[in-house]
């Protein structure tokens, strides 16, 4: 399998374990991966009468940094305009949303991959934000 290949496996998986965490805690996953020609959402979810936009990241092996701070201000950027398409096609430009990030960790046991650590954060960033007043410090 290709590093190509592999990359993508790790992220449907986590994408996937992502869905699940979110259900758990109360979540109702509207959607997954919708996209438009010029964006991508992971994960699309009801969290009470907030929808949040949910961005899935993950990385493997041992703990560099929170795989969240990837989510650049270009990243935010892309995803912000996806919310804005989906608001507008389901007559939603008026409900309460957020943008969340999901940060999975996977450890790496005699070459097989294995979550090891899940991080929400709720309202990582919002319309509007820039790389100087997102919650985390690019």
């Amino acid at each position: 399998m290709s590093l190509y290949e592999q990359r993508g496996k790790t992220g449907r998986e986590a994408e996937s374990l992502a869905s699940q965490y979110l259900e758990k805690r109360g979540c109702r996953i509207v959607e997954r991966n919708f996209t438009t020609p010029k964006a991508e959402i992971d994960i699309i979810a009801r969290h009470g009468d907030c929808l949040c936009f949910v961005e899935v990241r993950s990385q493997t092996g041992r703990y560099v940094r929170d795989a969240a701070m990837t989510v650049n201000w270009t990243k935010q950027q892309k995803i912000i305009t996806g919310a804005r398409m989906y608001l507008a096609r389901h007559g939603l430009q008026n409900s309460e949303s957020r943008f969340d990030v999901i940060s999975v960790q996977f450890a790496v046991n005699d070459g097989v991959l294995e979550p090891a650590d899940i991080k929400w954060l709720k309202g990582a960033f919002r319309l509007g934000d820039n790389a100087r007043s997102s919650r985390y410090v690019w």
